[in-house]
């Protein structure tokens, strides 16, 4: 059985682990120099979003199975949505 939870510091690694292998198809499409870039990106904006927002997550018997990323008013970086409007990711 799943159950969701809020997720803390003590997932984020759970958390990195998730979002790699949510991009791992693009590893052999783009080849490796290209996904290596792409891994470091990840863990930079996985860097920011565990720091700004709240995490939820579905944890199934096997470990995580998703993360939805909520920011409050004022917590996005701007950069896909203004500062002031609340955004999940």
């Amino acid at each position: 059985m799943s159950t969701i939870e809020y997720l803390t510091a003590a997932d984020h690694a759970a958390v990195g682990a998730l979002l790699l292998d949510a991009y791992a198809d693009y590893a052999e499409r783009i080849g490796p120099d290209a996904w290596a870039r792409l891994q470091d990106g990840l863990a930079q904006a996985a860097g920011g979003l565990l720091r700004d927002a709240e995490i939820a997550g579905i944890r199934g018997p096997a470990g995580l199975d998703a993360a939805v990323f909520y920011l409050p008013p004022g917590r996005s970086d701007g950069k896909i949505f203004p500062r002031e409007w609340a955004s999940c990711r």
